[in-house]
């Protein structure tokens, strides 16, 4: 797996943890951090995806 998996990965799993234990333990705060994690990973994942694109079809 290249770095940029491993990090989509670590997000995800982070934020999935912080939205399990804010919901259980009924912390905003850790359901905020779930928000946030999960708000770069999808940053991260389709920022990775347009910029695969552009090489692929040759535009900049």
């Amino acid at each position: 797996m290249q770095k940029h998996h491993w990090i989509l990965l670590a997000l995800l799993a982070l934020a999935a943890g912080s939205y399990a234990r804010g919901f259980l333990v009924g912390s905003v705060g850790l359901l905020a951090l779930g928000l946030l994690l999960e708000g770069a990973f999808w940053v991260r994942l389709l920022r990775r995806k347009s910029k695969s694109t552009n090489s692929v079809t040759g535009e900049n």
